[in-house]
């Protein structure tokens, strides 16, 4: 590609919708949620929330221009209210980040410079395809450090297959619903568990605040009353949760994501998360025929769980923190 490119910002969303509209394979191709949804659908539903989301608050959104004309790259950076607040410094993501595959990596680093020059955020998180090696690489080329290595799977839901996948009970544990009195208990289970994330790898942000921010991310979930949230008692006492939505795309598609699982550590290996997890695809299952998670590479646990249970894995991508 010809060196000769230049840096555009795009002031309305008007502006952002015309650029990332230019880029549909692109931004298709750098999704997880795309098996059994026709492709236009699924874009329809993007550009809808993206309209809505930049109404509210405008982006930093650059794109890249090169000398015919042509949009080349894109990047999209908004301001992380949730975890600018939590941590005390103005924390970043990247909502898009593309680029025709020709480009070079000295453009997508002078792109990204830009992007971070107008939003002078402390710090950038960035979630990109593992395939997409360039952007990684000039990601990292601009300070980015690796922090985790996302996996996402995918099945198919039926009774059958969720029978089959589990057929047994274990003796005194009880799996319900929660009633919304059992937060300090999953906030709890939060703290202890979630240690496998790219927050917590993050040698640069505070351990402490690490391990508060799942607490508050379950107790939302548990707000939401569109989620499914399940327990698992023994004995009356709570040792494990999940936490599962279904997202609707329109024309009568929809899929469904597991958000969070945890067990106490004392009961896991013993097959609490997998109770919890069977019944939690049979109340997905009456909603929708499709449902993905994802989980850390480094859960080796939980990738073998998912494994037993079915699930594909369908994408993979890396997790870069780019502080300034």
């Amino acid at each position: 590609m010809c060196s000769k490119c230049e840096v555009i910002p795009l002031c309305s969303t008007s502006d952002i919708i015309r650029s990332v509209t230019k880029m549909k394979n692109l931004l298709l191709d750098s999704l997880p949620y795309t098996r059994d949804i026709p492709r236009s659908t699924l874009f329809s539903n993007i550009i809808k929330n993206l309209a809505k989301d930049t109404e509210r608050c405008l982006p930093t959104a650059l794109s890249l221009i090169n000398a015919d004309g042509e949009v080349v790259g894109i990047i999209l950076l908004q301001e992380s209210e949730w975890d600018s607040k939590h941590f005390g410094l103005r924390v970043s993501k990247v909502r898009l980040m593309l680029f025709n595959r020709d480009v070079n990596i000295s453009l997508r680093r002078l792109l990204i410079r830009h992007a971070i020059d107008v939003a002078k955020p402390k710090l950038i998180i960035a979630r990109i395809p593992l395939h997409d090696i360039q952007t990684i690489h000039a990601l990292e080329l601009e300070g980015g450090l690796l922090t985790d290595i996302l996996l996402t799977f995918h099945r198919k839901l039926s009774v059958v297959s969720i029978s089959q996948a589990f057929p047994r009970r274990i003796k005194n544990i009880e799996v319900t619903e929660t009633d919304g009195f059992h937060g300090k208990q999953i906030a709890e289970i939060s703290r202890e568990v979630f240690t496998m994330n790219h927050f917590f790898f993050d040698p640069y942000l505070p351990k402490e605040k690490c391990l508060e921010l799942y607490s508050r991310w379950a107790l939302n979930c548990l707000r939401e009353a569109s989620n499914i949230n399940l327990i698992a008692k023994l004995n009356g006492k709570v040792i494990g949760f999940i936490s599962c939505r279904v997202n609707n795309v329109g024309l009568g598609y929809s899929y469904g994501i597991i958000d969070l699982i945890g067990v106490k550590k004392e009961y896991q290996g013993m097959g609490v998360g997998s109770l919890l997890l069977h019944e939690a695809l049979k109340r997905i299952s009456r909603y929708t025929p499709i449902v993905y998670v994802g989980t850390q590479a480094s859960n080796i646990p939980a990738v073998r769980m998912y494994e037993r249970f079915g699930f594909k894995l369908v994408f993979t991508e890396a997790t870069l923190h780019i502080w300034h």
